[in-house]
């Protein structure tokens, strides 16, 4: 009796877990997993086409864990929304104040709006009780289904190193640009990947760069930005700095550069109370004035700040009993 061919489905997981722990020829992949060199680069290119981080260098293949940088874009407008860490599918989103921020930037006639990462809450062992909803391409359906849309509006956004960032690290694949495809295939075109972890953009002649830096909220809640901008070399200063991440929200002129703190649509999670962190609701309109050679004269701030949940309910519990 013929034997039959293994699953593809169970060979790319095996093929995913053998190339993440090392460098091997197509020829050595075939042997240990018992498929055709044929079969498996059908199965690469496949896989790279959806995002999947197989790479290739000088005849060895290898599952990489951090996508590689996308090329500057420009975005040729002097007044912009920022936003971020919206955590999609925890059951600390706040969908109320995201949709707020989009009618916000609707009325004030926006077309640009920054996102510094973290639009899904992602799975970690911590945090799976307190999801509505699980798996890579579940969290981001409903990221499809539930992010604002609004007529001429454009949402330019980064990918964090963790939450949907820790898809990234453990399937290897390119967690930005798999939701830009997943956006797309849904028939919105009003998402645009930047890049992982950061991104620079061109505003006119200005250079903005959108981070999602990593580690714990400092003592003070400019600490994290400046130490930011004092690690910049002179030619690595932007001139407009977004900062995700830490679900603060501020603005400092450090070093020449106009650094905002991007805020956040999630409400104080177990582990940030855990952490005692507060959480600042909300988001940016920012209207800046240039000079011909693109130097910015002026930086008109407009922040939008949100209530917690709890304001309402009268209460925070673990047991998230009103919510």
């Amino acid at each position: 009796m013929e034997k039959k061919p293994k699953r593809q489905p169970d060979t790319l997981k095996k093929l995913k877990s053998l190339l993440k722990r090392e460098k091997l020829t197509l020829k050595e992949v075939s042997l240990k997993l018992k498929v055709t060199q044929v079969e498996l680069k059908k199965i690469i290119k496949e896989q790279m086409l959806q995002g999947i981080l197989f790479k290739q260098h000088k005849g060895y293949y290898y599952l990489d864990d951090k996508p590689a940088p996308k090329r500057v874009i420009s975005v040729n407008e002097t007044k912009f929304g920022l936003i971020s860490d919206n955590h999609l599918c925890s059951k600390y989103e706040r969908l109320d104040v995201l949709e707020s921020m989009y009618t916000y930037f609707e009325l004030e006639g926006v077309k640009a709006v920054f996102n510094c990462g973290n639009w899904i809450d992602g799975e970690a062992r911590f945090n799976k009780h307190e999801l509505n909803t699980h798996g890579m391409d579940g969290q981001l359906k409903y990221l499809v289904d539930h992010y604002p849309i609004r007529k001429g509006i454009v949402t330019y956004a980064i990918a964090g190193d963790d939450h949907e960032g820790w898809y990234t690290q453990r399937e290897g694949v390119d967690i930005g640009q798999h939701a830009e495809n997943i956006f797309h295939n849904n028939g919105r075109g009003d998402w645009v990947h930047l890049g992982y972890m950061e991104a620079y953009v061109k505003i006119n002649n200005s250079l903005a760069l959108l981070m999602h830096p990593g580690g714990g909220t400092g003592y003070a809640i400019s600490y994290r930005p400046q130490k930011i901008v004092e690690s910049f070399k002179e030619a690595e200063k932007p001139d407009l700095l977004f900062i995700g991440h830490y679900h603060k929200m501020s603005y400092n002129l450090i070093r020449g550069v106009h650094t905002f703190q991007a805020g956040c649509t999630q409400d104080q999670s177990s582990f940030m109370r855990k952490k005692s962190l507060d959480s600042h609701l909300g988001g940016w309109i920012i209207t800046i004035k240039q000079k011909d050679s693109g130097e910015i004269y002026s930086v008109e701030q407009q922040m939008f700040d949100f209530q917690t949940r709890g304001a309402f309910n009268g209460r925070w519990n673990y047991t998230s009993s009103g919510r």
